[in-house]
């Protein structure tokens, strides 16, 4: 092992001991742009880009959401990039849409192409993290959160204090958008955690 100080880079992704900027989620966006202008030079129908956008720029994304509560604005460009690359093939906006990108990501069953909502997933795989501190999963970080912040106490009824992280308040908000969807140590599904973030 190589000693180094924060901020440092591991498995692609940096490591901070802060509130993660949208300057250091900028190798994703590069990464998405990149991937879309490559795309761009070929001629890709319209269902065709709608699964490059659910597989190659959702893999690219999930990765960092797993991981990170990733800021709005980076949320909202990759957004606005799908949203535009799915319409006219590029990254850049071309003309004013004529569906809501809200129906582009519903369920093909209710009308919309399937498309992940960028929002609600980074919430969602977050939600994974809470289930593990939910069922005391037996991994060190969730053994190190309950010897620090909760203590034996009950995780659902847990209030976040006012001199922890960042990172771990926003856990514990979304913790409560997740609590009414979450039953007998199981979770509700994805379609369920959907709707609690919508």
């Amino acid at each position: 092992m190589k000693e180094a100080e924060i901020p440092l880079r591991y498995l692609g992704v940096l490591i901070i001991a802060s509130r993660l900027t949208k300057l250091e989620c900028r190798p994703l966006i590069e990464k998405i742009i990149a991937k879309i202008n490559l795309w761009s030079t070929r001629n890709i129908s319209f269902a065709g880009r709608a699964v490059l956008i659910n597989t190659v720029i959702f893999g690219m994304f999930n990765y960092w959401a797993s991981i990170f509560i990733l800021p709005s604005e980076v949320l909202e460009k990759i957004t606005q990039i799908s949203r535009n690359h799915q319409r006219s093939g590029t990254a850049d906006f071309k003309r004013a849409p004529r569906i809501s990108w809200q129906i582009v990501c519903k369920p093909k069953k209710y009308g919309g192409l399937g498309i992940t909502d960028s929002y609600a997933w980074n919430k969602a795989m977050i939600a994974k993290l809470i289930r593990a501190v939910a069922t005391k999963k037996d991994v060190l970080w969730v053994k190190w959160i309950h010897g620090r912040y909760l203590k034996n106490r009950n995780w659902w009824d847990y209030k976040s204090p006012h001199d922890c992280s960042w990172y771990w308040r926003k856990i514990c908000y979304i913790k409560e958008i997740f609590k009414k969807g979450y039953s007998g140590g199981q979770q509700t599904g994805h379609g369920k955690a959907t709707t609690l973030i919508r």
